[in-house]
């Protein structure tokens, strides 16, 4: 169900008379939803941010071509979604290691990434799944949308499919808008929907909140484990079969025993530790800090983004990507 914002006739001759700021304003009110839709086509924040780009470009030059005949907002995505889908079938889809390598060994320290390791997914800012969903009704929650484990199920999915998901499921639009804007018949829709849920089935894909008593408890003992280096309270937190997972390094652990003997060597060869709750990929996460001896500060190291099972964590998969701090209202230092 597409969003209707009322178009100024005024500003939307000034943009097809050249006027790029005009041009701005007509797009402005659709970017952040242009930009979600993106990641969750690409699971990247770099390639969701050109797709957007060249998005715009492709719009500004075919502008004149816009009959109006459809909402400027379903315009806007007919042209994003075949940009993602053009940068999907360029780079191929994105993973996260424990999809895509085999484990490390307990004690086995990670290597660094290299050329020749797989395209990782990124973790979503709050924003990303906080604009964009235009149904109440839509199967999958936004939340959910954004999380590891729903992404990296949906890049498996040929490009075309993931689109109908994302707008059919997400998005909320119906059979016949998707059908329109993917130029597709309704019955093709309807049979890609089915074949893309077939394959979400069985999946994981649940994000819980910090609205839930269980999960504060567990962050605040998570956060505990890791800042006083303890390895019994490590190893209370997790699943048996946790594992954790470190993109942009390819290496990956599978197990309690193998993630506490880690934690251990990581203490010791980066220093102290210290954890932020923050939110990313649709729910409760943690930024990690490390200082090294003879330092006073702690700097950015990786975002924690954690799934639940019960009073336990089943999954840790921390990006290690310090660049990103700010996105997700992390400080960029901690004393």
């Amino acid at each position: 169900m597409s969003v209707l914002i009322e178009i100024d006739p005024v500003l939307l001759a000034a943009a097809r008379a050249g006027d790029a700021l005009a041009f701005e304003k007509l797009v402005r009110p659709h970017r952040r939803a242009l930009e979600g839709h993106c990641y969750r086509m690409l699971g990247s924040l770099a390639d969701a941010e050109d797709a957007v780009q060249d998005t715009l470009v492709r719009a500004w030059r075919g502008l004149d071509g816009w009959q109006e005949r459809a909402s400027l907002r379903t315009w806007l995505f007919r042209i994003a979604t075949n940009a993602a889908i053009d940068f999907s079938n360029r780079r191929g889809p994105r993973a996260i290691p424990n999809e895509a390598v085999p484990a490390l060994g307990p004690g086995q320290p990670p290597g660094p990434p290299s050329e020749s390791d797989p395209l990782w997914l990124d973790p979503a800012p709050e924003a990303f799944w906080q604009d964009g969903v235009e149904s109440p009704e839509a199967v999958i929650s936004a939340r959910e949308s954004v999380g590891v484990a729903f992404l990296a199920a949906i890049q498996r999915l040929p490009a075309s499919q993931r689109a109908v998901l994302l707008l059919r499921d997400v998005l909320g639009w119906s059979a016949s808008e998707t059908a329109d804007l993917l130029e597709l018949t309704v019955p093709a829709v309807n049979s890609a929907l089915q074949r893309a849920r077939a394959t979400l089935e069985g999946k994981p894909i649940s994000v819980r909140s910090t609205d839930d008593a269980t999960v504060r408890s567990l962050l605040s003992r998570y956060v505990n484990a890791w800042e006083s280096g303890a390895p019994d309270a490590f190893a209370s937190v997790l699943r048996d079969d946790a594992i954790l997972s470190m993109p942009p390094m390819a290496g990956w652990y599978a197990g309690r025993e193998a993630i506490v003997l880690f934690a251990a060597w990581l203490r010791g060869a980066m220093g102290d530790l210290k954890m932020v709750q923050i939110q990313a990929s649709g729910g409760p996460a943690i930024a990690g800090y490390t200082r090294a001896p003879g330092e006073t500060v702690y700097r950015p190291a990786a975002i924690h983004v954690l799934r639940f099972d019960g009073d336990r964590v089943a999954e840790i998969h921390a990006f290690l990507l310090p660049q990103y701090f700010e996105r997700f209202g992390a400080p960029l230092e901690l004393r």
